[in-house]
């Protein structure tokens, strides 16, 4: 008798079950690929980074109209297409080191198609504009950029440490006037076709993770190790503790600048081929100084390490070393400035003492605009904006330099210089009581 009640019972509940998937809808949760963007894109600091130099770029279109300003609308383009691929890049060897993402419904699908929409809004601006502004002589070496950016997608898709050299891109960009734009397309092609049927492009790797701590540390910044010897100790005690956070590749930076300066020139006068010099050691020396603070943000941690130190008398001294130790830093980035002004001139017999001077007071200002910027900056977004200022003098110098080659006067350039540099002290200044003013364990 029991059995049969038993059996009754089971029968019973599933006939209820039947019933109830029979009535039950089948309901599916569907999931926006744009959900969460704003977080995974705009509050990182090296996306954010990226993403900001490019649209800084983009934003310079419209006063690039002038058929004299073609050939500085084709780097500055060129550049922002290398910044917004880098993004992108950055994007997806973060998923690569996420261990969860594989654990997070549709984490990895919401990545990829972010990072193509992203990619197709670039395109689409830039066929609108360019083509709109009559600006088509820049198209060979913005899709040469792009290819290159392509192929450096793929090398990092099989190894994650290559990302690190994501600076040597940039430094290309210069160069990608002289490659064949259908090779480097053809080869793209092959590369995105490569990344698109590999199976084992965006899986988990440890080595992304790792380049992507490394590369948070050291603010993305990558360059040779040098041995230690008496001239890099005496420089990093020199300028310590600006050196503090960013550690020995500020010493790198600076011991190598004068040397890529000789052997570029160098190059130029053996190949005669037009390479803008003083405009990339230019860039190079006020990126040097954002990432200055670029890694300060990154490591908080670091600064109650060196708060803790004894040669500082308290809070006060600490700020007020750190306040001199930038006039040290900004006085180093003039001298190699005006070192490979005078080579440049020197070896292309074209040498001007408005011109030498012209890039001594912007190198002075834009680093100052940097450090100044730098130091006010306690958050992620906050850095992110001041690097704003390396696109402000990436234009400055580029409109300049035409103006310069046409042979008009720079005098009005000298001027302005003079304010910018008024602005800079005060910026300088500002930056002093904004940095460290709540404690160095401030979190906000």
């Amino acid at each position: 008798m029991s059995r049969e009640m038993g059996d009754n019972i089971d029968n019973s509940i599933d006939n209820n079950i039947n019933k109830a998937q029979q009535f039950a809808p089948a309901t599916r949760v569907r999931v926006s690929p744009f959900k969460g963007m704003w977080r995974l894109w705009f509050y990182d600091l090296g996306c954010l980074s990226f993403l900001l130099t490019g649209v800084g770029g983009f934003l310079l279109l419209p006063f690039l109209i002038e058929p004299e300003k073609v050939e500085v609308a084709g780097i500055i383009i060129s550049v922002a297409v290398v910044s917004i691929s880098i993004a992108i890049i950055w994007q997806i060897n973060r998923l690569k080191g996420t261990e969860w993402s594989q654990l997070v419904p549709y984490y990895r699908r919401n990545i990829l198609v972010q990072s193509a929409t992203v990619y197709g809004v670039m395109w689409l601006y830039l066929v609108c504009f360019i083509n709109y502004l009559g600006l088509s002589e820049v198209w060979p070496k913005v899709i040469s950029s792009a290819a290159v950016t392509i192929v450096f997608l793929a090398l990092t898709l099989h190894r994650s440490q290559l990302f690190n050299a994501a600076v040597l891109v940039f430094f290309a960009v210069p160069f990608v006037e002289y490659l064949n734009p259908y090779l480097t397309t053809l080869l793209a092609i092959a590369s995105l076709g490569y990344v698109l049927l590999s199976k084992s492009a965006f899986e988990w790797q440890g080595e992304a993770r790792v380049t992507y701590l490394n590369g948070m540390e050291a603010g993305w910044f990558w360059l040779p190790s040098l041995h230690h010897n008496k001239l890099s100790q005496k420089l990093e005690q020199w300028l310590f503790p600006v050196n503090y956070f960013m550690g020995p590749a500020l010493v790198v930076v600076i011991v190598l600048l004068p040397f890529i300066a000789i052997a570029i020139g160098v190059a130029t006068m053996m190949f005669d081929f037009d390479f803008p010099l003083q405009f990339i050691i230019g860039q190079i020396v006020v990126i040097t100084c954002g990432i200055v603070h670029w890694s300060r943000v990154q490591r908080t941690r670091a600064s109650e390490s060196l708060f803790m130190l004894p040669c500082f008398n308290g809070l006060s001294g600490l700020q007020q070393a750190f306040y001199q130790g930038q006039y040290r830093l900004i006085a180093v980035m003039v001298t190699i400035m005006l070192f490979s002004s005078l080579v440049d001139g020197l070896l292309s017999q074209n040498l001007s003492w408005q011109l030498t001077l012209h890039i001594g007071l912007s190198a002075y200002w834009g680093c100052g605009f940097a450090l100044g910027a730098g130091s006010a900056s306690r958050t992620s977004l906050h850095i992110s904006l001041a690097m704003f200022i390396v696109g402000v003098h990436s234009g400055v110098m580029s409109f300049s330099f035409v103006d310069f080659r046409d042979g008009e006067s720079l005098l009005p350039w000298l001027v302005a210089d003079v304010v910018l540099v008024v602005i800079a002290q005060l910026l300088l200044m500002f930056g002093k009581r904004r940095l460290w003013q709540n404690g160095v364990i401030d979190r906000s």
